[in-house]
């Protein structure tokens, strides 16, 4: 599969099947570490992990986050220290 390995594959075959999902319109909001403002970092936290609990991947992407060991970014509606 060139230099996606099989967990990435699946997450990326899940994605497409869907037709596409939410995080990949706002990427800034799913890694929130990158905002300096600490009010403005919470409420980007909050609403990517509120527009993953109604992705039709959701359990696809936390699954690749844990198995993936992703250490960054809200993946599945969780944060890091949530995995």
């Amino acid at each position: 599969m060139g230099h996606f390995d099989e967990k990435h594959y699946r997450l990326l075959k899940a994605i497409h099947a869907v037709g596409g999902v939410a995080c990949e319109s706002f990427p800034e909001l799913f890694f929130p570490d990158d905002i300096s403002d600490p009010a403005k970092r919470r409420v980007a936290s909050a609403v990517a992990k509120k527009m993953c609990f109604r992705c039709p991947v959701q359990k696809e992407c936390f699954r690749y986050a844990v198995e993936s060991g992703q250490k960054h970014g809200i993946w599945g509606g969780t944060s890091p220290s949530e995995r």
